[in-house]
């Protein structure tokens, strides 16, 4: 296939906030229907009936096309970044974008005030920040100034929902893509996107970039969630120290947020496909490790079966054999050059299904095979001295028919990590 060494079509600028608003504004030109459902969905009221909606970015209406390329020379004047407007009617929606840029309530009045010294009475100020919330910039403007604010994740959000054409699909996209530079570049600031599913498949391949922008994402939704959660101990706030590679963790209460390390905790991955699992890492202190050794291969196998019996409802089928989630139990044992470069030295990895009797399991094709629990009970007990880590494992493969692949995700990764507790409540003791 040949390469296309080609700018984005939604590049055109150089600050990260006037090229998200310009990709913006160059979909919704394209469809007057669309731009008609994003005024009453970012503003809340409707556009006037009959207005003939015009569009403009980094220009003021009228002024020449010329100038759109002149980045310095909107900055300079101090422009709204985007109006949706119709001149006959004197109505405007006037929008300010930011992503990392501070906004400024006299910013905000003095593009009021420019709309209607060019005849806009009837002029409605849009702000579209990252921020979780409506920015303080807002709360004090003057009563008479009608204003709305709307979070990028909300605009990802709408888009998804509303991807009926190419170049809508493909500003979805480029908001992941921009947000993946952003992080690139030391970003650590709120989400531009919205967890909506993960989207890798044949015919999306799998790109780590822009696998950490919809990981982030996910995190976000799940960490609110799974803080509620009645069944696990679950901290929201432990977080990784940095953000390389495609996982992510969520800690327990009785854990130290700090040292993760040293404690089970729940990893989420995305990468071949997806998956939450209770991670026990080599480091972890040493009466986890002790209370594991000295568990009897019953009990063991117990609590692996209470584990599949409490996921069975989440359990269906996908295609062919496939069937989701998979439940496996998983022994590494690694070593490390300077404590960065990983190598594999052993792995075992097992599907708990086959510890199930035939009436128990949900995939018919696993056989029962008892030796894979003999195999990791032995070595567990008897190697002291190995740099183990032990995951049980709860995965999702990236297919279309895949739960994965929408927002319900969420649902069936809390669900998941609950059904871990019996596990959890044997390394607890």
């Amino acid at each position: 296939m040949r390469q296309h060494l080609i700018r984005n079509i939604f590049d055109q600028y150089r600050h990260s906030e006037n090229r998200l608003t310009h990709a913006l504004i160059h979909v919704l030109a394209g469809d007057a229907r669309l731009t008609r459902d994003f005024v009453k969905f970012a503003t809340g009221s409707p556009a006037p009936k009959g207005a003939s909606l015009c569009l403009s970015c980094q220009l003021l209406p009228g002024e020449e096309g010329q100038r759109a390329v002149e980045e310095d020379y909107a900055e300079r004047r101090g422009l709204p970044d985007a109006w949706i407007y119709d001149e006959r009617l004197g109505w405007a929606v006037i929008c300010e974008s930011k992503i990392t840029a501070s906004l400024t309530t006299k910013q905000l009045v003095r593009h009021v005030i420019t709309a209607r010294k060019r005849g806009f009475q009837d002029t409605h100020l849009l702000v579209i920040t990252a921020h979780e919330s409506s920015p303080a910039a807002i709360a004090r403007l003057p009563r008479h100034v009608s204003a709305s604010w709307i979070g990028w994740p909300d605009i990802f959000d709408f888009f998804t929902r509303h991807a009926g054409s190419k170049l809508e699909s493909e500003f979805v996209s480029y908001m992941r893509v921009l947000e993946a530079q952003l992080m690139a570049d030391g970003y650590q600031g709120s989400p531009l996107t919205k967890f909506t599913g993960i989207p890798f498949g044949a015919a999306y391949p799998y790109n780590e970039a822009e696998a950490k922008v919809v990981l982030r994402a996910l995190m976000r939704e799940l960490r609110r969630r799974l803080a509620d959660s009645r069944v696990l101990p679950i901290d929201p706030m432990t977080q990784r120290p940095a953000m390389t590679g495609t996982w992510d963790i969520v800690g327990f209460r009785f854990a130290s947020p700090q040292e993760f390390t040293r404690e089970p905790h729940l990893t989420v991955v995305i990468g071949d496909g997806a998956s939450i699992q209770l991670t026990l890492p080599n480091n972890a202190r040493p009466e986890y490790w002790r209370r594991l050794r000295s568990v009897s291969r019953e009990r063991l196998g117990e609590a692996l079966v209470e584990v599949a019996e409490a996921i069975r409802p989440v359990r269906h089928h996908v295609e062919r054999d496939l069937w989701e989630p998979r439940l496996t139990l998983d022994l590494l044992q690694r070593h490390f050059y300077a404590r960065r470069e990983e190598t594999l030295d052993g792995f075992i990895q097992f599907d708990v299904d086959v510890l199930l009797d035939s009436e128990r399991k949900v995939n018919s094709g696993v056989k029962k095979v008892q030796a894979w629990l003999d195999a990791v009970h032995v070595m567990v007990a008897q190697s002291h001295r190995a740099n183990f880590q032990l995951e049980l494992s709860v995965r999702f493969p990236h297919s279309d028919r895949s739960v994965c692949r929408g927002p319900q995700f969420v649902d069936a990764l809390v669900a998941s990590a609950e059904a871990l507790e019996p596990f959890l409540a044997l390394l607890l003791d």
